[in-house]
């Protein structure tokens, strides 16, 4: 049976904003609120902008700032072991012209709980940006904005979706797949946004996952090729444990799934009860018979599930 995915595009053309968007006005402290355009200091949700041709000195460790993005168009300096503390979804673009750098080892911008960089480092030069999922500086702009990505069980279906607050030169998506996140399978590609600023929702519904845990991924790349990947999800699908046998159209094939099929005995008898050979493929909760070599006729086919045999009967046209 051919494996179907169905694919749903939900695009929203409502402008993303963050709680406030606050641009710096001149040179000044982190923590003055006469720095800043909105007249006050930075808080979570907050959009930040280092105006082109200011200086903002981060004098102060304030705490981890939650759904939080810098952009530095000018120079953002950290003083005396000051640091930034961002969340899992926490963005820093420094774009081009512009620069991060820093007085001493002690300060730092921290990421999801990592440390991307210290003040003791080469500075970061624009076009760069930090994220979650990067160890360092990445040189260029920052693809894409993640607000989720999910899976959920819906009845036999997965349903694979994700939503991007803003995307930058984003060629397309890729959902992969994987028994044992480990090796990967591509499920469906969709194509990315290019360069937007609006909120955008995919969703992909797998119609046919594999029975037990599978692991789900986000791949992502831009159009000069440059790649990246979201967190991994797990899931387990517990909505079938019984065999479900079923034939593919215009084909002699049989396909049998199950939890942990594969791992278990099994054998094809013809109308006499006669036990007959049969070439197939196992894999973990899958087999795949091939019928081709055999005559028309009525046959069984037999599984050991559960510590009982289930018998299916097989009709060769």
């Amino acid at each position: 049976m051919k494996k179907i995915l169905l694919l749903f595009l939900i695009f929203s053309y409502t402008q993303f904003t963050f709680a406030a968007v606050c641009t710096s006005i001149g040179n000044g402290n982190w923590a003055d609120p006469a720095t800043w355009d909105c007249g006050r200091v930075p808080e979570n949700g907050d959009q930040i902008i280092i105006a082109e041709g200011h200086q903002v000195d981060v004098d102060c460790n304030c705490g981890t700032y939650s759904d939080f993005r810098i952009d530095v168009y000018g120079v953002l300096y950290f003083l005396n072991g000051q640091k930034v503390y961002l969340d899992s979804v926490g963005v820093i673009q420094v774009h081009v012209g512009a620069r991060i750098s820093g007085d001493n080892g002690g300060s730092k911008i921290i990421i999801a709980g990592d440390t991307k960089w210290r003040g003791n480092e080469p500075d970061i030069i624009g076009p760069a940006y930090l994220g979650a999922n990067n160890a360092g500086p990445v040189s260029g702009i920052f693809p894409i904005e993640l607000i989720y990505f999910s899976t959920v069980l819906e009845g036999k279906s997965i349903s694979v979706s994700w939503a991007t607050a803003s995307e930058t030169n984003n060629d397309f998506f890729v959902v992969e797949r994987s028994l044992d996140a480990l090796t990967w399978e591509d499920l469906i590609t969709i194509d990315g946004a290019g360069t937007s600023s609006t909120t955008r929702y995919y969703s992909v519904l797998d119609d046919e996952p594999e029975f037990g845990i599978s692991y789900y991924r986000l791949k992502q790349t831009d159009f000069d090729g440059t790649t990246s990947y979201s967190d991994i999800n797990s899931i387990e699908n517990n909505k079938n444990k019984s065999i479900v046998v079923y034939s593919t159209p215009f084909a002699k094939t049989l396909i049998a799934e199950g939890h942990s099929i594969g791992n278990n005995a099994f054998f094809m008898s013809n109308s006499l009860g006669q036990r007959i050979p049969i070439i197939y493929k196992a894999r973990t909760n899958k087999i795949t018979f091939n019928l081709e070599d055999l005559n028309q006729g009525i046959y069984i086919i037999s599984f050991l599930y559960n510590n009982t045999w289930e018998s299916y009967k097989v009709v060769v046209p």
